[in-house]
């Protein structure tokens, strides 16, 4: 987990440095309910995924490499 993020709090200050991606973002609805914000990295063989979830909230995206 990041140095930035906090257990509860979503809204901490973004730490400095460049920005690598910036794009717009879509949620579905997740099956079940995560008390706090979650992300997991899948590796693949090319490729990774970034996957987020809050609340009831996820999405997935994937990055080439």
């Amino acid at each position: 987990m990041g140095e930035f993020l906090e257990p509860g709090n979503v809204m901490t200050k973004a730490p400095e440095g460049e920005t690598l991606w910036r794009a717009p973002v879509r949620f579905d609805t997740a099956a079940g309910t995560s008390p706090s914000l979650k992300i997991d990295v899948l590796p693949g063989k090319a490729s990774f995924q970034l996957k987020f979830q809050y609340g009831d909230h996820w999405t997935t995206k994937e990055f080439r490499y």
